[in-house]
């Protein structure tokens, strides 16, 4: 009885111990848990706050960006970037220890853009700087840029290297460009340059020809461009002092290195595009390129015989010149009949205080062009267009409706009576 008696006493003993222990691992599994409750409550407040926190940062940043130089100058084109950056590049210069902003370090394609617009308008330049419209440099800088660069005639290195990088890797089709020549008129000047010893402003080749060039001061410029058949940009790549127009047959001897060279650069000549000069008629006569239909418009490629190289006349040159012919000489011929210019001078006459008008394009710049206007292709191609045609023969059959218009009719009538007069006499005398 006595050891039953203690085996329950035992037993007892060990059943409320495994309770008690049980009750801590519970209390403590409990707190663990209330524990892993708090930290995944902390860890999605900290989730949230995070996620905010990068919802705010996007916005600042984009708010930044927004506020930023950079955005708002993104739309702007590359060269009002480059006045902006300059305005600010002035602004960061401290007057009070350079009050001249000599230490002004300027863009190389601003100086350039500077450089031109000196050349074209002198006073211009000095007013936008006197005015401080434009951080422009002072002349002195313009002259140290100028005489920093290398300025000779012939083919021009930089240009050409240009031109093989802008080619390079491109396959044959997207290689293939146009050459291009023509003269531009200068003013005579000879000085003596002290770097290279020699005189410049006379009539110039570079070398290139082996013609004796008889000695004279240059009074234009024949400059050679490659333009690419399927890229935007057009680069000219060499440029010789001439008399007048170059001489038939030194063209004759420049247009195959000029081809060549090309090639050498990666550039594929397809066709070539003058005016319609006399010395340029001369080489197209000495290559037996002569516009029929039966003869042939191309020659062999010098550097490939199985490409040809096809001429054309640059035929908006052309209906420019005939412009400034009518406007220069007010009557020409064309097909055996004459062509007075002052039909356009009363058309824009008769409707220059008219609300409605025929010839709603008509503006002084056709009738009385400046230097400027008279290179236009558009103006003269306006000016022959058949809207400015059909008003002349409307106002020619309108009846006048007042004593200013009836007069205006009248010149015109009577210049129309006087050149069918002439053209009957002289059909009758010839």
């Amino acid at each position: 009885m006595k050891r039953k008696r203690s085996f329950d006493i035992r037993a007892k003993k060990f059943n409320i111990t495994s309770k008690q222990r049980m009750n801590t691992k519970e209390i403590k599994l409990y707190s663990y848990q209330r524990k892993v409750r708090s930290l995944e409550q902390k860890a999605k407040t900290t989730c949230t706050l995070i996620k905010e926190l990068r919802r705010d940062y996007r916005l600042l940043v984009s708010e930044a960006n927004r506020n930023s130089l950079e955005h708002k100058i993104s739309r702007l084109s590359e060269t009002e970037k480059q006045v902006v950056r300059m305005l600010i590049a002035r602004s960061n210069i401290d007057t009070t220890k350079d009050k001249r902003r000599n230490g002004m370090i300027y863009e190389h394609a601003f100086l350039v853009q500077c450089a031109i617009l000196r050349m074209k308008s002198n006073a211009a330049y000095v007013h936008i700087r006197a005015n401080m419209l434009l951080p422009l440099p002072s002349p002195s800088t313009i002259r140290r840029l100028l005489s920093s660069s290398e300025c000779k005639f012939g083919f021009n290195d930089l240009a050409l290297e240009q031109i093989g990088l802008a080619l390079k890797g491109l396959i044959m089709s997207k290689r293939l460009c146009t050459l291009m020549w023509d003269e531009i008129k200068i003013t005579k000047d000879m000085r003596f340059d002290t770097k290279t010893l020699k005189w410049k402003g006379i009539q110039d080749y570079a070398g290139q020809t082996t013609i004796m060039v008889p000695n004279g001061l240059a009074d234009h410029v024949l400059v050679f461009v490659c333009r690419p058949l399927h890229a935007g940009w057009i680069q000219p790549f060499a440029w010789f002092g001439t008399k007048g127009g170059a001489p038939g047959a030194i063209l004759l001897q420049l247009l195959p290195k000029a081809i060549s060279t090309l090639w050498n650069h990666g550039a594929v000549v397809s066709a070539c595009v003058s005016d319609g000069y006399s010395t340029n008629k001369a080489v197209l006569k000495q290559l037996d390129i002569f516009g029929t239909e039966d003869s042939k418009c191309y020659i062999e490629h010098p550097m490939e015989k199985r490409r040809k190289i096809y001429f054309f006349l640059d035929v908006p040159h052309l209906l420019k010149c005939t412009r400034n012919h009518m406007h220069k000489h007010k009557i020409v011929q064309c097909q055996g009949a004459r062509v007075n210019f002052m039909y356009y001078v009363l058309l824009y006459e008769i409707e220059s205080g008219k609300q409605l008008k025929l010839a709603c394009r008509l503006t002084d710049a056709h009738i009385h062009p400046n230097n400027f206007q008279k290179m236009s292709v558009r103006l003269a191609a306006s000016l022959f267009s058949k809207r400015n045609a059909i008003a002349i023969c409307e106002y020619r059959n309108m009846p006048a409706k007042n004593y200013q218009e009836e007069r205006i009719k009248d010149k015109f009538q009577g210049r129309l009576i006087k050149m069918q007069a002439y053209v009957s006499t002289y059909n009758s005398l010839s």
